[in-house]
């Protein structure tokens, strides 16, 4: 059972994944959020500074942090919260995980049927394509149904 649940986490995790429309994701503003919002809600520095019992200064810090992404999620998420804002963090895989993890797996099972296919050949004794292809179907396969912790090694 824990092997089904492992297997379907991927699949779970892209189905949910791919209902976000990315086309729809702004994009990071210039100045970063906290100036962009707070510049919207007409608030000084120094108010903003006041919630979060900064200083004016300790604000512009704040802002440049995250202009130049050295910025904490702590510190952003204090931000957001002193603007009545929420904080929202994601993570989108450029493929499906199912995907990177099938790719991975193709990596490592080509690599090593090519060590094996190059001391057989040395032996003469290099097997069909057809048996390569066979063999690596399995390989990947195995990898990703027992091996998956193996991927990232």
């Amino acid at each position: 059972m824990y092997d089904s649940y492992r297997l379907s986490r991927p699949r779970q995790l892209d189905d949910l994944l791919n209902r976000i429309d990315r086309a729809t994701l702004p994009p990071a503003p210039p100045k970063g959020w906290i100036a962009t919002i707070r510049d919207a809600l007409t608030m000084s520095q120094e108010s903003l500074g006041n919630r979060l019992g900064l200083t004016r200064q300790a604000v512009m810090q704040l802002e440049k942090s995250e202009q130049n992404d050295s910025i904490t999620l702590r510190k952003l998420r204090a931000a957001a919260a002193a603007m009545d804002c929420e904080l929202v963090v994601l993570m989108l895989p450029r493929s499906g995980l199912e995907t990177m993890m099938e790719q991975r797996a193709e990596t490592i099972a080509d690599s090593e049927l090519e060590q094996v296919r190059v001391t057989m050949a040395l032996e003469a004794q290099e097997p069909s394509e057809t048996y390569f292809a066979s063999a690596r179907k399995r390989l990947v396969q195995h990898l990703l149904v027992n091996e998956t912790k193996q991927l990232w090694k």
